[in-house]
């Protein structure tokens, strides 16, 4: 039996205080460049869960993690996805 983590598991780097969870590469790019704007970059860690089925692994990753007491702040951005025949209305 291997004692492999799991490919999803998150790694959190121990001089982190805060975390930011995002769907997907592109809200990663969005909220660190905002990050970078309001010059907290180094004050920010930014995990991508992948997709909102994915979260409840990613927070699971998390809470496991040797870090995670080290933690004073976790955020996570989810957005609405309509179904395509609701779009534009």
């Amino acid at each position: 039996m291997s004692s492999q983590p799991p490919a999803n598991a998150v790694r959190i780097p121990a001089d982190v205080s805060r975390i930011l969870v995002v769907e997907g590469a592109e809200d990663k790019t969005f909220f660190a460049a905002l990050a970078k704007h309001l010059n907290i970059q180094d004050q920010l860690y930014i995990v991508v869960c992948n997709g909102k089925n994915n979260l409840s692994d990613t927070l699971t990753s998390i809470l496991n993690d040797g870090n995670f007491y080290s933690l004073d702040h976790i955020g996570i951005i989810c957005d609405n996805d309509f179904p395509d025949s609701r779009q534009g209305k």
